[in-house]
């Protein structure tokens, strides 16, 4: 289903929230709106617009998306390399900090 869409729209009223919908489109290349959130903006730092979830904000921002869509989709693109790292840094901290104690379960995502 998402990977005909042409963006994603994944509001939240509440902060630290992460949207597992973000996540998504980061892994389809799909443009994003999503809430202003300062944990939002700083994982999906490009390819994304932020709204503070008005019906204002709303309408200009998938205007821009309509507009910016293949700028947007490439930045997206561009970024999920990059989140891809982060979490792969991640859990070789976390393998670090829990010294190999049972982690063989902890595989990275580049070997699956």
């Amino acid at each position: 289903l998402m990977k005909g869409c042409d963006g994603v729209l994944a509001l939240t009223s509440r902060d630290h929230t992460m949207q597992r919908a973000g996540e998504e489109s980061l892994e389809l290349g799909k443009p994003l709106i999503c809430s202003g959130w300062s944990l939002l903006r700083e994982t999906f730092s490009q390819g994304a617009l932020f709204v503070d979830n008005t019906t204002d904000q709303l309408a200009d921002a998938l205007a821009e998306m309509a507009e910016r869509h293949t700028e947007l989709a490439a930045e997206m693109v561009e970024l999920r390399p990059i989140r891809v790292a982060d979490y792969e840094k991640g859990l070789d901290e976390l393998r670090e900090l829990l010294g190999g104690s049972g982690l063989s379960r902890l595989r990275s995502t580049s070997a699956q």
